[in-house]
């Protein structure tokens, strides 16, 4: 039977990969925490994520804040975005009741929502898009295209 050698570098890249990464989303949680302070504290109309998201597009835009530092953690937040959702379907079961009530005026304003919440979301990429085309032409995309 052949052992395999056991590569450090590349565990340790493993290792140090996931750890940035962790250290990364861990910063997204405590600007969160500490935005939702702020609105409490300041009894502000506005949830702390909303707050919290601001804050780190003002330090991005600020040059206070390199995107590379946060890409990571943000990538991997976005691709487990899915298991943030599995508590809100267990707690649903809770509320059958409701469902058989209001089911079909839940279903319209919640895919209504959906719907301007993604429309919404696409033109304001689309003009981010526009505006960064207009402020910097010679600017190249992760693919490298211009």
């Amino acid at each position: 039977m052949r052992v395999l050698p056991f590569k450090w570098a590349v565990l340790t890249a493993r290792v140090s990969r996931l750890t940035g990464r962790a250290a990364q989303a861990i910063f997204f949680v405590i600007v969160f925490l500490v935005a939702s302070k702020v609105v409490a504290l300041f009894d502000l109309p506005v949830s702390g994520g909303i707050l919290g998201l601001f804050c780190v597009l003002a330090l991005l835009l600020a040059g206070l804040l390199d995107s590379k530092h946060v890409e990571g953690g943000a990538t991997w937040l976005l691709g487990e975005l899915v298991l943030f959702f599995i508590p809100s379907v267990v707690a649903l079961t809770k509320y059958v009741h409701l469902f058989r009530e209001f089911g079909l005026q839940l279903l319209i304003s919640i895919s209504a929502g959906t719907v301007l919440v993604m429309t919404a979301t696409a033109a304001t990429v689309h003009i981010v898009g526009l505006f960064s085309k207009k402020s910097f032409p010679n600017h190249r995309t992760l693919s490298g295209k211009k």
